[in-house]
């Protein structure tokens, strides 16, 4: 592959990429294989009177029953992707009526993980990723050889490596408020980590009252907003790992297919 140096290149190699890989999907997936397709690369549409471009427009032609349409956002960026790219992207979905959207992101942290997961991980690949996102506040570099265990790292059920303890650790900071977190325990499945334990906030403390003096509190005086909702084990989160970790599909998809059948268990 030839060297993409500038922006608008980087950006056009991720976007090739995205639409080999969704047209090679789509030609070898059951559901899809044998109905019409067409794909679009930067597809013009307007919403609220601004032009947006559309990196990869899908639509598919389901045997005249309806027409499935996707829509994919490639952002091949050296700086994370901030809530208004996504805000944006979100207004692009209901524009043009897709039942999905999805954004195609570097990540720095994500191939960190995924180096680590492999037991491939290198002093290289950490400066390349986790390095790059602490130099932006100017925080100390993450060293292979000064990782020295942390009795507050989390128990997912399972022994991880002190490498991928810190790299997980910096994926919490980095996407904090962005959605992700039950995302990323799902694939780690952690449900050890979360179940029948309830997550508590901040200390309750005189000011917060004075603000609103209603909100639940726990035994040791922290805010604690689930204390009355959850009805897990000990007053926590439920989750049953023979079920959980897939979602149950929405009735309407099953309607409009019934061979796709339901997920073991809902």
């Amino acid at each position: 592959m030839r060297s993409t140096t500038t922006p608008f290149k980087k950006g056009k190699s991720l976007e090739n990429a995205v639409r080999i890989i969704e047209e090679a999907i789509l030609r070898k997936s059951p559901m899809y294989k044998e109905n019409s397709f067409r794909i679009e690369t930067r597809k013009i549409v307007i919403i609220a009177g601004i032009r947006h471009e559309i990196d990869i427009y899908v639509e598919i032609d389901c045997g005249g029953v309806y027409t499935a349409k996707f829509i994919f956002e490639c952002k091949n960026w050296s700086s994370p992707v901030g809530k208004r790219e996504i805000i944006v992207f979100a207004d692009k979905i209901n524009m043009v009526g897709a039942q999905q959207g999805f954004f195609v992101a570097k990540k720095f942290t994500r191939y960190a993980e995924a180096q680590a997961e492999l037991g491939e991980i290198t002093q290289g690949d950490l400066d390349m990723t986790i390095n790059q996102l602490r130099d932006r506040v100017g925080m100390p570099h993450l060293k292979m050889g000064s990782i020295t265990a942390d009795p507050n790292w989390p128990n997912y059920g399972h022994a991880i490596s002190d490498v991928l303890h810190e790299i997980r650790r910096e994926r919490v900071t980095e996407l904090y408020g962005e959605g992700f977190r039950f995302h990323d325990l799902m694939r780690w499945r952690a449900h050890e980590y979360f179940v029948g334990k309830r997550f508590i906030g901040t200390k309750y403390t005189e000011e917060l009252r004075a603000i609103d003096a209603g909100m639940p509190e726990s035994d040791d005086g922290f805010l604690d907003p689930l204390r009355y909702i959850l009805t897990g084990p000990n007053s926590g989160y439920g989750f049953n790992p023979n079920r959980d970790y897939l979602m149950p599909l929405p009735t309407n998809e099953l309607t409009l297919n019934p061979a796709l059948g339901q997920n073991p268990g809902w």
